[in-house]
């Protein structure tokens, strides 16, 4: 079972448009959906990943390594 939380707003014609992540193969799903107007406002999770490519580091810096130098052998 895999579970997602997003947020939208539904515009007057009440309809929307959802992208389901790729581990959602092609083929027939049950799919749930879940209105709560009383509920707070639904906050996105972090996908795993999803930062890829979007740090850049401009040096390396290994000499705080040494500081563990006896844990590491």
């Amino acid at each position: 079972m895999l579970s997602i939380t997003f947020k939208c707003e539904v515009p007057t014609n009440r309809s929307i448009n959802l992208n389901l992540p790729e581990e959602v193969q092609p083929g027939e799903h049950e799919l749930l959906l879940v209105i709560d107007p009383e509920k707070k406002p639904l906050t996105v999770r972090r996908q795993p990943g999803s930062a890829k490519g979007r740090l850049i580091i401009l040096t390396e810096d290994d000499e705080h390594l040494a500081d563990f130098e006896n844990y590491m052998r």
